[in-house]
């Protein structure tokens, strides 16, 4: 077992394949929810620990981390979309700083296409920045932020979170609004534009919904951040599970 996971949620157009390579310092989890036994036993061949679950990207993640205890003992964790462009030498840079640094949380920074929060994008002449937020697409975790934090809320919300609306939100809570770094000393590409995609219509909980439902179990406010990570949060608290959300 490697020092570091990520955990893919795989379409049959994934670009994790280009990370399956020797040099890497991380394991590769990845969950095929598509139908083609091509692409299936491809993706089993380059990976790790290989799942064929169907749902949505955090609801593949809960799954997958139920069925094997192992995952959860990787000292950083990183959840990453399948439509990021990122070199393995990158990806370990990002788990080499996170070691270092000891952040709680981080993410790498990316080009400015297809971004959806400004303070993400890449900074010129910067190592990495301490902010506010991270956003759900990439998340990196370190193994006790994400065992006593992120996967008690995970395992306590199964009957909302589908495909992460809110829990980007709510990491911010959990971090204490500290500990969370976007790294600058490398960057990844969204090759997605940013739509509302026809899928969203067809989940069984709206993501707005989710989202809505998922603050207000656990008692905070949606915020928003300024160009530099800072959040418009005057009384920054910390929430700290397990606990009992919140029946709404």
């Amino acid at each position: 077992m490697r020092k570091f996971l990520i955990f893919v949620p795989a379409g049959d157009k994934s670009l994790h394949t280009a990370w399956f390579n020797p040099s890497r310092n991380f394991d590769i989890c990845v969950n095929y929810y598509g139908t083609n036994k091509d692409k299936e036993e491809e993706y089993r061949q380059k990976s790790d620990y290989f799942f064929t679950n169907k749902g949505y990207a955090y609801e593949l993640l809960i799954q997958a981390f139920m069925s094997n205890a192992e995952l959860k003992e990787h000292d950083f964790i990183q959840k990453i979309d399948d439509d990021i462009e990122i070199s393995t030498e990158d990806l370990n840079t990002c788990f080499e700083m996170c070691q270092k640094y000891d952040f709680k949380m981080a993410q790498p920074s990316l080009y400015p296409k297809n971004v959806c929060y400004k303070h993400l994008v890449n900074v010129k002449d910067s190592d990495y920045r301490y902010v506010d937020f991270i956003e759900i697409q990439m998340p990196i975790w370190s193994k006790n932020f994400f065992k006593y934090k992120i996967y008690p809320v995970l395992m306590d919300n199964q009957d909302v979170i589908r495909c992460g609306w809110g829990l980007d939100i709510l990491m911010s809570y959990l971090a204490g609004f500290s500990g969370m770094a976007v790294i600058d000393k490398v960057k990844a590409k969204h090759m997605k534009p940013i739509t509302m995609g026809s899928w969203y219509m067809k989940m069984p909980i709206s993501p707005f919904i989710e989202e809505i439902l998922l603050l207000k179990r656990y008692r905070v406010k949606k915020f928003y951040c300024d160009k530099n990570g800072v959040s418009n949060i005057k009384m920054k608290r910390m929430v700290t599970p397990p606990m009992s959300p919140v029946n709404v």
